[in-house]
């Protein structure tokens, strides 16, 4: 089962992507697939766009993560699903909100990956949280990010990047495996 948390790109935008991988790879219909747009849900016209206000699974600072309640209601959503989910957080910056310095500090990053971590061994699922890498990580061509934290909790970290030989081509290269080369 598919679960996507989108706060960045809108229901127009993910439909677009979909249909667009679902043509050119030949996947079947996505019937088991769960979507919830954090984006353009509810957007108004006010001061403020709803999405500045969508809920996030936890508060990160750099003595202590506030786990906020909508951390309990996807833990219940994905523990009512049966068999194991592939969850994607679009992006982790949205779904995590750090405080201050926390995103460079260590010990608040590994405790919110933990949390990510937790969530997933006790709703059977796997995580892809998507982040953008930090200046330097992109100068370095490894996207890697702020903390150590980032690079050495996750179990895997991937990148994507273009392919300058080919028009519309990316790369992905696995640039962290545990228990792999």
């Amino acid at each position: 089962t598919f679960v996507y948390l989108d706060y960045e790109n809108g229901a127009d935008e993910a439909t677009r992507r979909t249909r667009k991988m679902r043509e050119r790879l030949k996947l079947p219909s996505l019937d088991n697939a769960h979507y919830q747009d954090f984006k353009t849900q509810g957007e108004t016209a006010g001061a403020v766009p709803t999405y500045e206000a969508a809920p996030a699974l936890a508060t990160v600072r750099d003595d202590a993560i506030e786990v906020e309640q909508f951390y309990y209601e996807l833990f219940d959503y994905l523990r009512s699903i049966p068999g194991h989910k592939f969850v994607v957080l679009d992006s982790t910056y949205n779904v995590l909100r750090f405080v201050g310095q926390s995103k460079v500090n260590e010990t608040a990053v590994k405790a919110a990956l933990n949390l990510l971590d937790h969530l997933c061994g006790a709703t059977n699922s796997t995580i892809l949280y998507l982040w953008h890498p930090s200046q330097a990580g992109m100068e370095r061509g490894d996207a890697s990010g702020w903390s150590v934290a980032w690079h050495n909790t996750p179990r895997a970290r991937l990148s994507l990047s273009k392919d300058d030989k080919a028009k519309d081509t990316f790369d992905l290269k696995v640039e962290k495996r545990n228990n792999g080369r």
